[in-house]
C-alpha cells in the first residue's frame, strides 16, 4: 500500500510538474529512482526499542464519585514495522469480567520533535497523543485527545510510563472530560520475551 501512495504521488507530482512547464523531463528511469530513495532513519526512533517485546500486566482504574477500583490484567506484543519507522503493539486484557483488546503505533515526528501515537481500542475509542522522553529518569510523559464514544464528548489525556529497568514498565494515565477528571488508571507490566 505505502508503495502504491508513493507512486501516486510522485506521479501526480511529476504530472503537475510537467502540465505547469515548471521542470525538466524525466526518464521513467529517474523517476523510479527518484522513488526508491528514502530518508535517513532518525535516531530518536531507537528510544521506543524498550518496547519492543511481549508484556504482561495488571493495574486498576478509579472512576470520580464510583466507589471502589476496577483491576484488570492485559498482555502485549509489540514489534517494529514500516522498515523500523514505529513500534506497533498489539494488547488485550480483561477488566472485571470484560476482555478487551487494541492496537497503538509510536513513531517520531521529526518537525514536532515529539514521539506521536495513535490507539485504537474494541469499544470504539480513538485516540492520538504525542509524548517526550526523559533520559535521566527513564520516563516517557505523554499527553493527547480522543472521544469517549460512549458519552460523545472530547477527552484529555496525561499520563507517564517510567522503566525502572529493562523489563518493568510502571505506568499512570488519566483522562478529562468537560468537567474535569473522567477516570485514572495505573498499573506495572513485567517483559516476558
Amino acid at each position: 500500500m505505502l508503495r502504491i501512495n508513493r507512486l501516486w504521488l510522485g506521479i501526480t507530482g511529476f504530472s503537475f510538474v510537467a502540465l505547469a512547464g515548471c521542470g525538466p523531463k524525466m526518464t521513467m528511469q529517474q523517476v523510479k529512482e527518484m522513488m526508491s530513495q528514502k530518508p535517513p532513519r532518525p535516531a530518536e526512533l531507537d528510544k521506543l526499542d524498550v518496547f519492543v517485546g511481549t508484556w504482561e500486566g495488571t493495574g486498576e482504574m478509579t472512576v470520580p464519585d464510583v466507589e471502589g477500583k476496577l483491576t484488570f490484567s492485559m498482555s502485549s506484543s509489540a514489534a517494529w514495522d514500516v522498515d523500523n519507522r514505529c513500534v506497533v503493539e498489539h494488547f488485550q486484557g480483561d477488566m472485571e469480567g470484560t476482555p478487551f483488546k487494541g492496537i497503538g503505533i509510536w513513531w517520531w515526528d521529526a518537525d514536532a520533535k515529539t514521539y506521536q501515537s495513535f490507539w485504537f481500542e474494541d469499544n470504539g475509542q480513538a485516540n492520538r497523543g504525542e509524548g517526550t522522553y526523559d533520559e535521566s529518569t527513564k520516563t516517557w510523559q505523554f499527553e493527547g485527545k480522543g472521544r469517549d464514544p460512549m458519552s460523545g464528548q472530547t477527552l484529555r489525556f496525561e499520563g507517564a510510563m517510567r522503566m525502572p529497568d529493562a523489563n518493568t514498565m510502571e505506568w499512570t494515565h488519566v483522562a478529562k472530560g468537560m468537567w474535569g477528571t473522567v477516570m485514572e488508571m495505573k498499573g506495572t507490566s513485567k517483559r516476558k520475551g
